[in-house]
């Protein structure tokens, strides 16, 4: 091979080493480039996706060349194809509802002169006759010359929206106009929504309260209370009960709160008040009270004088009387007892209506107490041949503090409700006691009557008495379980019960807090 050709060869080498360096960087660049690609289309993808979810599109304006570029998500809100749209700014106006046309156009041209942020809300109208709402929003750039050049902005469909709000305003205005003081408040009890009612009757304007804790609403002694409340609230769901508002004026006034955790795909979102103040309520009952204890004070000296006159004559023989005379006495005899008993449950109402209750507290052994009682009406479970099953605490339980007297009364009145109310044949009563977390339990369960779903609510209320109690113990006054929940909760305790329905029997539970568990609460 000669010189020359051998330089040609490496000559050519030379040119092919560089030529393969070219490919391969062009490859590499082709790589990168088909990457970047595919990046950008996902990138497309995601924010197409992102603005369909939202029914937010985007959009572009050249206004020198009048060429209006859409998203896909803005062709869906108008309803059309591309091929369907002329593009242009014209061609957008005709698909604003002819009513709101001139105060779009006036709007979007009055921003490009006074070179501000477009915003506006209008309707649109698709091709199949339908009316939808969109916000539209958009800046526009300027040359050095202050010569408007594109406007870029993006459109959402509210309609939806509207339609809620529409809803909402017509709730509120309901809200507004009603009397019931209501409030609304986050979970965390953050005011977001008073009526007119709830801020007039705790003397504060409507703005002020916004934001502000439900707190506000309560004296600092009622705190703890609250807590409690609130806490027992978004635990059930629904809760109702008495307990001390606070005027802005730092004045007080009772009220009934019926309260509710508002919920959003099952899932708790906020809290929804309504309170009626029971002021005038309270005076009736102090009233009422006052009433009663008085009537029952004047009526305690002639039947005493009653009663006397019977052990009297009793005294005295009667046997000289006839049989049916004998049966007259015994019947005077039977309801002179129960008229002092029922004059005896309505002065224990006065006094405990009327806070006149001296408690005689003290540590209490309850199964003794449960004993005592037990055995004290065991004349009565026999009459009526009911099984008692007393199941005795396998533990020593821990002593509570109460009043015993008051504590007895209650368990005999739980007791005799038992016995009243049980089967004819075949009565049972289960009782037993336990100490759970420092709170000791009596439980009685009984095979009877039982209570109907739809009086259960009523049964610790004044005077009530259910439908099958009147048929199966006509004697009873609908005084015993209100006077013992009152009873009850004055000592601190519980009062509850449960029962399937109607005639499948009921249980009633008592419990009090361990002396143990209020020292540690102290």
């Amino acid at each position: 091979m000669s010189k020359d050709t051998k330089k040609q060869v490496d000559e050519l080498h030379e040119k092919i080493e560089g030529l393969e360096i070219e490919v391969s960087l062009l490859r590499d660049a082709y790589f990168q480039l088909e990457k970047a690609k595919k990046a950008l289309e996902e990138s497309e993808r995601n924010l197409n996706k992102s603005q369909e979810i939202a029914h937010l599109g985007s959009w572009h304006l050249d206004i020198e060349k009048n060429v209006l570029t859409w998203t896909d998500e803005i062709y869906r809100i108008f309803g059309l194809k591309p091929q369907e749209f002329a593009a242009t700014y014209e061609a957008f106006l005709e698909r604003v509802h002819p009513d709101d046309r001139k105060k779009v156009d006036k709007a979007y041209w009055t921003s490009v002169k006074k070179r501000q942020p477009y915003n506006i809300e209008h309707r649109i109208i698709r091709p199949d006759g339908s009316i939808r709402i969109v916000n539209e929003r958009c800046d526009t750039e300027y040359d050095k010359n202050g010569k408007a050049l594109r406007s870029i902005g993006n459109v959402q469909d509210i309609t939806e929206r509207k339609k809620i709000e529409g809803e909402l305003n017509r709730y509120k205005f309901v809200i507004d106009q009603s009397t019931q003081q209501i409030a609304f408040a986050d979970l965390e009890g953050n005011i977001t929504y008073v009526n007119n009612a709830w801020a007039k009757d705790h003397g504060y304007k409507k703005e002020e309260l916004i934001g502000k804790h439900l707190s506000i609403f309560h004296p600092e002694t009622e705190l703890t209370t609250v807590e409690t409340f609130n806490k027992t609230l978004l635990k059930k769901g629904h809760l109702s009960g008495e307990i001390v508002h606070k005027r802005k004026d730092g004045s007080t006034f009772p009220a009934l709160m019926h309260n509710f955790v508002l919920k959003q795909n099952n899932k708790p979102i906020g809290l929804i008040g309504v309170a009626v103040d029971i002021t005038k309520e309270k005076q009736i009952d102090m009233m009422k009270t006052e009433f009663v204890s008085l009537a029952s004070h004047q009526l305690r000296t002639p039947i005493g004088g009653i009663k006397l006159l019977l052990e009297t004559f009793k005294s005295e023989g009667i046997d000289h009387l006839t049989t049916h005379q004998q049966e007259f006495l015994t019947d005077i005899e039977v309801s002179t007892e129960r008229m002092i008993g029922l004059i005896d449950q309505l002065l224990d109402i006065s006094r405990l209506e009327g806070g006149k209750i001296d408690l005689q507290l003290r540590r209490v052994d309850l199964p003794s107490l449960v004993e005592k009682t037990i055995g004290a009406l065991s004349h009565l479970f026999e009459e009526k041949r009911i099984k008692i099953n007393y199941k005795k605490p396998s533990e020593t339980l821990s002593q509570i503090r109460v009043d015993k007297n008051l504590t007895e009364q209650v368990i005999q009145n739980l007791l005799t409700n038992a016995a009243h109310y049980s089967r004819k044949q075949r009565a049972r009563v289960d009782i037993s006691l336990e100490e759970v977390d420092g709170v000791v339990i009596l439980s009685i369960k009984d095979n009877g009557i039982g209570i109907s779903k739809h009086e259960q609510q009523e049964i610790f209320t004044r005077f009530f008495r259910a439908d099958n109690a009147r048929k199966v113990y006509a004697s009873g006054s609908g005084l015993g379980l209100y006077i013992s929940k009152m009873i009850v909760r004055l000592l601190n305790g519980q009062l509850w019960f449960k029962s399937p329905g109607e005639g499948k029997g009921s249980t009633f539970f008592l419990s009090f807090p361990t002396v143990a568990s209020k020292k540690s609460n102290a």
